[in-house]
């Protein structure tokens, strides 16, 4: 079973994976991490399409590797999943780095439903760009932004988000991902955040 955590920049998703994490496994579950391929990518400019590529491919990897070799009973919590990967091609066409030609060829290969109905829920943490930013800078000792955390890219990230769960969401059509559920961190505490997501987690299970 994949559970995606997929979201903005200082959202919460790590925070709320560790409590998640350690809730199934104090439950007697057989849990396993698929961790951010952004975070091993050899390549250093985020921005490059190739890094967008790599990184999707390496969360296409992770899920084929556990529906295929790993039993079926074990919960996988993957940190950046095909829904992130998909969210960042669309924020490079946003930013007018890529072509809407060249978003399509890579959008129909990795939103290919033969892939995509292997996760079995994506957890999407909505965050308010503004929040985003004030939480990273909060975490930092340089005010400076990042590459991504900045309000302009922030924005174009969470219009991006908004692109993938309107066409992609199984909530909306028949195709794309069995179940997407929006969570709004903006306000939220990060204990109960980790609560909702561990009883949506369990309908998925118990379903």
């Amino acid at each position: 079973m994949i559970i995606e955590f997929a979201g903005l920049p200082r959202s919460g998703k790590s925070s709320c994976i560790a409590v998640v994490r350690d809730y199934f496994l104090r439950s007697g579950h057989s849990v396993r991490m698929a961790g951010e391929g952004a975070r091993s990518c050899p390549f250093s400019n985020q921005y490059r399409i190739e890094i967008a590529c790599w990184t999707a491919n390496q969360a296409l990897n992770s899920i084929l590797e556990a529906k295929l070799s790993i039993r079926p009973e074990t919960l996988i919590l993957q940190d950046r999943g095909l829904f992130d990967a998909l969210a960042f091609f669309n924020l490079l066409h946003l930013e007018g780095l890529i072509s809407e030609e060249m978003l399509t060829h890579f959008v129909n290969y990795f939103a290919n439903p033969r892939w995509t109905r292997f996760v079995d829920l994506v957890i999407l943490f909505d965050v308010s760009p503004n929040t985003a930013i004030e939480r990273d800078l909060a975490a930092k000792l340089s005010a400076s932004p990042g590459i991504i955390t900045n309000i302009a890219t922030i924005q174009n990230l969470s219009a991006a988000y908004d692109l993938i769960y309107e066409k992609y969401s199984g909530n909306q059509r028949s195709s794309g991902f069995s179940k997407v559920e929006r969570l709004d961190t903006t306000h939220d505490d990060p204990l109960e955040t980790a609560r909702v997501a561990i009883q949506l987690i369990k309908g998925i299970i118990q379903a």
